[in-house]
């Protein structure tokens, strides 16, 4: 064998190899490590967990597609809320906060989740999820029930919201489920429910202002 023949396996392998790496650094973040790098933004004794994934999940879209975060509220308990929008095929969200700051990741950002559905919302309408990302805050709070939200969930609300922003590499608006007019009927939710500070989330993108 020549000495060209021997260099030519050299460099062979050595094309392969840049050509994995190159393909490995355009691969786009994986949806399970959505948010884990968050780090001192002030959300001390939050806890992010990615699942149980939600059963209901509809299709992929582009980030460019997304313009707004929708909050709720469950009006319910979190071992149930947990169980109803990981388990059901119709209702999902992005990310449920749970009272003692765990945020449970059930949908990627980037596929769409069943919290919306058709309606209106600043002056986009029709099917809503498409383009939202939906907060589920677990909260048992209904009208004539006031239950508070505690210091450590809504630190971790804050904590969700920069996430997304950090994701999508923008801010979108914020909203809140009961300012959407749903079809049919025209009918309004009420939540997010009791002493929710949806108005400093609107402004300020947290719980509280500067």
């Amino acid at each position: 064998m020549s000495r060209s023949d021997k260099k030519r396996p050299i460099a062979l392998l050595l094309a392969i190899g840049l050509a994995a790496a190159f393909a490995y650094a355009t691969l786009p973040s994986p949806s399970s490590n959505e948010g884990t790098a968050q780090k001192g933004n002030s959300t001390a004794g939050t806890r992010f967990v990615v699942g149980p994934m939600a059963r209901g999940q509809g299709d992929y879209r582009r980030f460019s597609d997304i313009w707004g975060i929708l909050l709720h509220s469950t009006q319910g308990v979190p071992s149930g809320d947990l169980r109803l929008l990981s388990r059901s095929p119709k209702l999902s969200a992005h990310f449920l906060v749970l009272p003692n700051g765990t945020i449970r990741q059930l949908v990627p950002i980037a596929r769409v989740a069943f919290h919306a559905g058709r309606g209106e919302l600043d002056g986009h309408s029709g099917n809503l999820n498409a383009g939202l990302v939906g907060i589920e805050v677990s909260n048992p709070s209904k009208r004539g029930r006031n239950v508070p939200y505690p210091e450590v969930q809504l630190k971790a609300v804050d904590r969700v919201i920069k996430i997304i922003d950090d994701r999508l590499g923008r801010q979108v608006p914020i909203y809140g489920h009961k300012e959407m007019i749903r079809y049919p009927g025209g009918w309004r939710k009420t939540d997010p429910e009791g002493d929710f500070p949806l108005k400093a989330y609107k402004r300020y993108r947290r719980h509280t202002g500067p």
